[in-house]
């Protein structure tokens, strides 16, 4: 089945606001809600998230953004910044995403538990070509990605291109003093 907008019904939510809350699966508390508010609309027109923002123990999740379907093709753009605490581990970063005719960008940036940059560039065509750039700058895992590991450092530098059909990507890893050169990885 084709990925699709299209709602089961119109939606449209001016303004939500929601305190003290807890979301709850099978008796466990996944999550829990100081405050939170949304201003949403889902109809035929397309997808228009003006205000999702969520506050509790575990972090915060701010997001906003827009996408619509015409002629086939996906338009939009969406931003976000989040950071939450899931077990022992903290997630921190911004996403952003746009799309420009048949081209369609997402940039996510990590601040946590590493620092990380993701680039990936995705074609709106039959084979849905794409590329992609990852950077993550020499850090210790131990402190807090790998707290078991021997490693001390760690780094990554990747590019790669592909379809649905193949893909490659080259680059280099560097593990504590030692860098491993990726000459393609197909």
């Amino acid at each position: 089945v084709p990925f699709s907008l299209d709602p089961p019904f119109d939606l449209q939510i001016d303004a939500l606001a929601l305190r003290d809350a807890t979301v709850e699966r099978d008796g466990e508390q996944l999550v829990e809600i100081s405050r939170s508010a949304a201003a949403a609309t889902w109809t035929d027109a397309g997808l228009d998230i003006r205000q999702l923002d969520l506050l509790g123990p575990q972090g915060e999740l701010h997001f906003a953004g827009l996408v619509d379907e015409r002629d086939g093709l996906y338009t939009g753009q969406a931003a976000g910044r989040f950071r939450w605490q899931a077990g022992e581990r903290r997630v921190a970063g911004r996403i952003e995403a746009r799309t420009r005719d048949t081209l369609a960008d997402l940039k996510l940036r990590l601040s946590e538990p590493l620092v990380a940059r993701v680039d990936l560039a995705l074609e709106q065509r039959e084979n849905l070509p794409w590329r992609f750039t990852l950077d993550v700058p020499a850090f210790d895992p131990h402190e807090k990605l790998l707290p078991d590991t021997t490693v001390q450092r760690l780094a990554a530098r990747l590019a790669g291109r592909g379809s649905l059909l193949r893909g490659e990507a080259t680059g280099t890893l560097q593990v504590d003093g030692e860098k491993i050169e990726l000459q393609p990885l197909r």
